[in-house]
């Protein structure tokens, strides 16, 4: 990619073809453009569908047992990334482990709801 791009203006040098290239060039980029609309627009399809077949199960669930939708669509705000848990990083922790560390009283509140 470096050899394609010129040092000065930092884009990409324009092609020299001659007018059966650039007319061959323009149909391949038309027809791979046409392909990736194409292919958009099933996936657009399937997931419109997807999303349909999801609410209509929601909306029946809703109509059954309005208690179990109620509990279905609950989103616990307070449940979030704890600050607790470890991630990679480049370079190890100062302190390995912590051996005083007590679980949140939030967590065990809602642990013991369930």
């Amino acid at each position: 990619m470096l050899s394609l791009v010129s040092r000065v203006k930092k884009q990409p040098y324009r092609l020299k073809l001659s007018y059966e290239d650039l007319m061959r060039h323009r149909t391949i980029h038309r027809a791979w453009m046409l392909l990736q609309r194409k292919n958009r627009e099933e996936r657009h399809k399937e997931l419109m569908a997807q999303y349909q077949r999801i609410k209509m199960a929601c909306d029946q669930l809703e109509k059954a047992s309005p208690e179990l939708f109620a509990r279905a669509m609950d989103k616990p705000r307070s449940l979030r990334f704890p600050l607790e848990y470890k991630y990679p990083t480049e370079t190890p922790p100062r302190v390995a482990w912590d051996y005083d560390w007590k679980k949140s009283t939030t967590v065990q509140a809602l642990s013991k709801k369930k």
